[in-house]
């Protein structure tokens, strides 16, 4: 559309302490925390204004969930951030429309609403959301193949796959420490929740919980789904302070128990030692 868009820096203890003195609340999760550097770092790169929307619901990837619901921290942090830290006395806003991915359309209308006001026509807006979607389905789709090349290659060197599961900025090496290294680095195969192939199945029908956070939905399918594999084990990341994990690290371990799987859970924030990981890692291999 247009736009030279600037990305904050990649993560790093710097940078959050760029951001800890506006962090409003000490028991939100880490990730949280992280974004007011991610903030200050924008607003020492002088930008114009801060593109960050409320996403009040994802893509609905399996039909027999109930919803498709962001973490509501996620959703709302946005308005935490506004309160949080002045940008405006360095003459910048931040941009926060909501919107939704469930509807393609409404994602549309809801995209040209705010983009209008700098003279871009809807047809422009309706395609830039359809190219990126499809860009998005591509990526997708390569990641899933090779999460299937990845199984077929420890099939065939009698090896160990470990997928670990997460929330989408738990790819983020800040957050996760390294794990997916350290993992590897133990002689195994490590893949990532995204990358395992999942073909569309309804997954969800037994679930115990309300299935109604898509990211945590994801979670559910996967562990359902490795339940079929032999030599395939999960990693399961949460950080602290996230409220829905609560519930979704339960119904993991039901599910993996049910199927006589260990259950690995990692809980991680700011502090960097792994010395504790190591021992969780090692015991469970």
């Amino acid at each position: 559309l247009g736009f030279r868009v600037e990305l904050s820096s990649v993560s790093s203890f710097s940078l959050f302490e760029k951001g800890i003195n506006s962090v409003m609340s000490e028991n939100i999760c880490f990730p949280a925390k992280l974004v007011h550097g991610h903030i200050e770092d924008l607003i020492q790169k002088g930008v114009d204004r801060i593109f960050y929307p409320i996403v009040v619901f994802e893509t609905e990837e399996f039909e027999d969930s109930i919803n498709t619901y962001n973490c509501p921290v996620v959703t709302g942090y946005p308005d935490v951030i506004k309160s949080a830290v002045n940008t405006k006395k360095y003459g910048i806003e931040i941009d926060s429309p909501a919107i939704s991915f469930k509807n393609k359309k409404l994602l549309i209308d809801q995209l040209y609403m705010f983009f209008r006001k700098y003279k871009i026509s809807y047809k422009e807006v309706k395609s830039s959301v359809e190219k990126a979607l499809i860009e998005q389905r591509r990526y997708r789709e390569e990641l899933k193949k090779s999460g299937k090349e990845l199984i077929k290659q420890a099939e065939a060197s009698n090896k160990r796959v470990i997928v670990v599961l997460g929330r989408p900025y738990h790819i983020d090496p800040l957050i996760n420490h390294g794990i997916d290294e350290l993992l590897a680095n133990l002689g195994v195969y490590v893949m990532s929740g995204r990358a395992y192939p999942l073909d569309g199945e309804k997954l969800l029908k037994d679930v115990n919980v309300l299935t109604q956070w898509e990211y945590s939905n994801i979670l559910y399918a996967v562990s359902k789904k490795i339940c079929e594999m032999d030599n395939v084990d999960i990693v399961h990341l949460t950080s602290f302070g996230c409220g829905p994990d609560a519930v979704v690290s339960d119904e993991i371990k039901n599910i993996l128990q049910q199927h006589n799987k260990i259950y690995t859970l990692i809980k991680m924030d700011e502090i960097a030692n792994l010395g504790a990981v190591k021992i969780r890692l090692r015991s469970m291999l």
